[in-house]
């Protein structure tokens, strides 16, 4: 962004002080996030304000022997993620039978549109006693759907025996909270699961930027850049190749219950 435009957004930012949701968005945010407007890359997609249609249960401890309740179906206001464009008929096939067991939901597509989500943003209102806690706690839920997909394709392709559980360089899920004044970025992660127990999900701050100061503007904007350009880049490549192993076992596994049968 040219320095006039980064004294407009500067400008407006002061003035949304007292606005709602929605003048954020349409004022401030779809200005410093071009993809609101535009995405960069056909193979992507985004949603607003979608209900997704399945939450993962609070994780408890594993001597706790009730069932845990359900966290609330999160609506993100923005996600990003992939369409169906990104996949070969093989690999959308393959993406068809991720069903989750017991709810019968894609947690690989949560909201039937956007494709294994990998960014989210929560817009707040302090005038309308909005909070970046709030807005992370809602992230959290997102995330950890997110997260369950992928987990869940990582198991049935390659196993989860060697997967690295720590914070890893290219991170499967972020989420922004921004008001009119400051935007935050969170990064999400799994946790192995203890003997009984489960995954766990957490999130975890990387950094914040003034919407008032002219670097935290340009550093925001780029940072949401990098996240689709990197999204659309090595992250698909590697949900493509997974997709393509867990095609291959289902094959295999038809072909040889076929030639039981016949047996």
């Amino acid at each position: 962004m040219d320095d006039a435009t980064i004294q407009e957004l500067k400008e407006k930012s002061r003035k949304l002080q007292n606005e709602n949701e929605d003048a954020i968005i349409n004022q401030l945010a779809r200005h410093i996030i071009p993809a609101i407007a535009k995405l960069p890359d056909q193979r992507l997609e985004m949603n607003s304000k979608q209900t997704w249609f399945d939450s993962v249960p609070i994780p408890l401890n594993a001597s706790v022997l009730t069932t845990p309740l359900p966290l609330p179906l999160p609506k993100p206001d923005l996600a990003f993620g992939y369409s169906a464009r990104a996949f070969t008929p093989n690999q959308l096939g393959a993406i068809d039978l991720l069903i989750d067991d017991q709810s019968g939901k894609s947690y690989a597509v949560p909201d039937q549109m956007v494709h294994f989500p990998f960014l989210q943003i929560e817009f707040k209102s302090q005038a309308k006693n909005g909070t970046h806690y709030i807005a992370t706690n809602q992230a959290a839920g997102t995330g950890a759907i997110a997260l369950n997909g992928y987990i869940d394709l990582i198991q049935r392709s390659y196993g989860l025996e060697n997967f690295d559980y720590e914070v890893p360089l290219e991170p499967l899920y972020f989420s922004i909270s921004m008001d009119h004044e400051l935007a935050r970025i969170n990064v999400h992660w799994l946790k192995a699961p203890a003997e009984g127990g489960q995954h766990s999900f957490h999130v975890e701050g990387l950094s914040q930027h003034l919407l008032r100061d002219p670097n935290g503007i340009r550093a925001l904007s780029q940072a949401i850049k990098n996240t689709l350009d990197s999204g659309a880049g090595a992250r698909l490549q590697a949900l493509c190749k997974a997709l393509d192993v867990y095609r291959e076992t289902v094959v295999r596994n038809r072909n040889a219950a076929n030639v039981q049968r016949e047996q």
